[in-house]
């Protein structure tokens, strides 16, 4: 949270969270004030228990105002299928939710091979490895609307695939990529202070005027929720 008001002291934006599971990250988000309003999405077969993390914290959300919903989002490589998808959560959730204006996921780069097995019958139709779902995904939704920032918590679960993913989206998409006071063989770190504050703030300011970016950084534990 402390990252995203970084970003832009006083800004509240509309968010939409990628690969939600059980919307630790979104909710803790959302429960500290850093955001307007959540959209915290997953493959429907998930949705379920996002919901009812949701409905658990509520009396934490109605303390900063911020509101938190659950939506459907397949990670896809095609860019033209994830904007019918997010026409489709425009349409079923509260209008206060758009236009977005951020991105957020964590632990959303775990595997990297051709097929999508393990992750069910919704996930295993489309081809195409992970990486190239997930940068379909976020590409598809940096260029919707306004939002120009995409803020990841990513750490390795196998031997190279976070650097594996970077290099895809440098080369393959144009993505900008931004680490937190480390450099790319590290990928960034979690401590968020005065220094990294300012180089937040001049990262999100080029990213609005010039070039969509990811912002990198390590994955830290999440709040306790429902599994």
């Amino acid at each position: 949270s402390s990252i995203v008001t970084a970003l832009d002291p006083g800004w509240r934006p509309r968010a939409l969270e990628i690969g939600a599971g059980t919307g630790a990250l979104g909710l803790s988000i959302a429960a500290c004030g850093a955001v307007s309003s959540m959209i915290s999405t997953d493959m429907p077969a998930v949705l379920p228990l996002t919901a009812a993390n949701i409905e658990k914290n509520q009396d934490a959300l109605a303390k900063t105002g911020a509101v938190v919903a659950a939506a459907p989002l397949l990670w896809r490589a095609n860019t033209r299928d994830v904007v019918t998808q997010l026409r489709n959560i425009q349409a079923c959730v509260a209008a206060e939710h758009f236009p977005l204006e951020l991105i957020v996921g964590s632990d959303i780069v775990y595997r990297d091979d051709t097929t999508d097995v393990d992750l069910g019958e919704e996930a295993a139709t489309q081809g195409g490895s992970q990486a190239d779902k997930v940068l379909g995904t976020l590409v598809a939704l940096l260029a919707a609307g306004s939002m120009r920032v995409a803020l990841l918590a990513l750490g390795d679960h196998a031997s190279g695939n976070v650097a594996a993913f970077v290099q895809r989206a440098r080369t393959q998409h144009g993505l900008r990529i931004s680490f937190l006071g480390a450099d790319d063989a590290a990928y960034g770190s979690a401590v968020v202070d005065r220094r990294h504050k300012a180089a937040i703030a001049q990262i999100a300011a080029e990213a609005r005027a010039m070039h969509p970016t990811m912002i990198i950084l390590r994955a830290e534990a999440p709040p306790e929720t429902e599994r």
